[in-house]
């Protein structure tokens, strides 16, 4: 582990702490220019999203429309009504990004994906490259960014092991982040309660 992923672990409050979180909760507004030029405007306005501490899964409500959740994995995408049944199913949702560029409009289960791993991303930095399989050597920003986050240090360096989705794809066609606008704890959470 380099010197700055080391001191932004500190200032997160250590690996102890967060080893003791199994899952967190939160209610997020998501939109912006990213969701504008994808045809997906309001999709994921206002979200309770679940999610698994130390595996990449999660589960969001509210996705665009209240009633509907999406269960996600890198592995597959389900969009469920209230009652647990599939409204929609995605096997290798990942794969579904071939040959978009920024201009490609997205489906509604293309939100689901890119928001069931950056917000997990988002809410898992810096410790997710503290995972087995990742590396972080100091020499590479994520996704080539190369934007600096102490003068000094150099970038935040990460490579997400297999199975992570990632944002590479977006990267690469011109969209560095859609970082969500987080309101307020999920109310009634019971802390380390795992995510389903």
């Amino acid at each position: 582990m380099n010197d700055l992923l080391e001191m932004a672990i500190a200032a997160h409050g250590g690996l102890e702490r967060w080893h003791a979180q199994r899952a967190v909760c939160l209610e997020a507004s998501v939109g912006g220019a990213l969701w504008d030029s994808k045809d997906q405007t309001g999709l994921v306005e206002t979200v309770t999203y679940e999610a698994d501490t130390h595996a990449q899964k999660a589960v969001f409500s509210g996705f665009g429309a209240p009633g509907r959740r999406v269960r996600f994995t890198p592995a597959q995408l389900v969009v469920e009504d209230t009652a647990g049944k599939a409204i929609a199913l995605r096997d290798n949702p990942r794969e579904a990004f071939a040959g978009h560029t920024a201009e490609t409009p997205w489906d509604d289960l293309h939100a689901a994906y890119f928001n069931g791993y950056a917000l997990w991303t988002y809410l898992t930095q810096p410790f997710l490259y503290t995972y087995p399989g990742d590396r972080n050597d100091g020499t590479r920003a994520l996704g080539g960014s190369g934007r600096n986050m102490a003068p000094t240090q150099g970038p935040v360096s990460g490579e997400y092991c297999e199975p992570h989705a990632r944002a590479d794809h977006l990267l690469r066609t011109g969209w560095p982040h859609a970082a969500p606008r987080l309101r307020r704890r999920c109310p009634g959470r019971r802390r380390g309660r795992p995510v389903h």
